[in-house]
């Protein structure tokens, strides 16, 4: 079990925690040393970025299945972390000393499996663009279980999904023949609406893992699914968030404040495989080359009328038809695997089947 421990008085100021493990043993100077995250230059401390553990604003304690748990102080385990705070300040009250924290309870009896945290969504950039005026804004993170084995070999080259063979789109099935998902944690930031972590296996789209149609900023749960799910060999993983933006009447970007936008589902499973992040990021290679011409793409979206439903419309669809750079993580290794993909179209989108009609006798 692990829980927030919350220094009185700054309920409302801190935003979120993550504890994050570091893939090698870190020299002693690093034991409880503060930094500003983010901005700092040192590689040992900057590999430290596979989740552990994830708390959101709103979230209370969590417990772990009976037969699962997180392994420490085991060569599986972590060997060091940190634990990483985000502060929301809006007022910008002065004078604030903080001291939250996360509690986590453990036991000297091994539990049957081993959990791993695999962190999904929108990857954390200017390019996740919400232009204004929006009633509805979808935003997509694609993971495909080509992140997960790093192919395909040649990284600047783009691939479509299809084309990548089977036994390369696998969650290291040689250990881990099945991913057996049990939670997950959803975080939007303040214009987000709706969050949905799905689920597309073959190009038709099965039931999502959880569906939030109505978020509340300060309510940011870890839920426990009502039964576990299996992510099988070829699985794409979706973490779609809707946002509305019409009455924001201003550009809304990637970032880490709250008042940017920001898309991500931390999904807990079993056997625990090395994955620890995927995520992706759209190109907007329909409007320009390559990331590096970012500024251009936004200096242009400022120029247009997005009071007019055709430009919203158009916006959308290159958006939704964009090529991603798809970045993977995982628990051993500091450098990321990074690849541009084009996921496939879903053919079959998830329809929930209504529920029979109750009939008197």
């Amino acid at each position: 079990m692990f829980e927030p421990i919350i220094t009185p008085g700054n309920e409302n100021i801190v935003h979120h925690m993550t504890v994050y493990t570091c893939p090698t043993e870190l020299d002693d100077k690093y034991n409880n040393h503060d930094y500003h995250c983010y901005h700092i230059n040192d590689d040992t401390l900057l590999s430290c970025r596979a989740v552990f553990l994830a708390w959101a604003v709103g979230g209370e304690p969590f417990y772990l299945p009976t037969d699962v748990g997180m392994p420490l102080g085991m060569s599986e385990g972590p060997g060091h972390v940190v634990l990483e705070t985000h502060y929301n300040n809006p007022t910008l009250q002065s004078g604030v000393i903080d001291s939250s924290g996360m509690r986590i309870h453990y036991t000297p009896t091994l539990r049957l499996h081993d959990v791993g945290v695999l962190q999904t969504g929108v990857m954390v950039d200017k390019l996740h663009i919400v232009p204004p005026e929006y009633e509805s804004f979808k935003s997509r993170g694609y993971c495909t279980m080509a992140c997960m084995e790093r192919a395909p070999p040649d990284k600047s080259v783009y691939v479509p999904l299809h084309l990548i063979p089977l036994n390369l789109q696998a969650l290291t099935r040689s250990t881990a023949p099945e991913m057996n998902v049990f939670a997950v944690l959803q975080h939007t930031h303040l214009i987000g609406k709706g969050i949905r972590t799905r689920i597309v296996r073959n190009g038709t789209e099965i039931e999502p893992l959880i569906v939030e149609d109505n978020c509340d900023f300060d309510f940011q749960e870890t839920r426990l699914l009502t039964h576990e799910r299996k992510l099988q060999v070829g699985d794409a993983i979706i973490t779609e968030c809707d946002y509305q933006s019409k009455e924001k009447g201003t550009f809304t970007y990637g970032g880490l404040s709250t008042s940017d936008v920001m898309c991500m589902s931390f999904i807990l499973y079993y056997p625990r495989s090395p994955m620890a992040m995927c995520w992706s990021k759209p190109l907007y290679d329909a409007y320009i080359k390559d990331a590096s011409e970012k500024h251009a793409l936004i200096s242009y979206l400022h120029t247009l009328d997005w009071k007019n439903q055709t430009v919203r419309d158009d916006f959308q669809k290159r958006t939704d038809d964009s090529i991603n750079h798809m970045e993977c993580v995982d628990y051993a290794s500091p450098a990321p695997y990074s690849a541009k993909i084009h996921p496939d179209p879903v053919t079959r989108p998830y329809v929930q089947a209504c529920a029979a009609p109750n009939r008197k006798p």
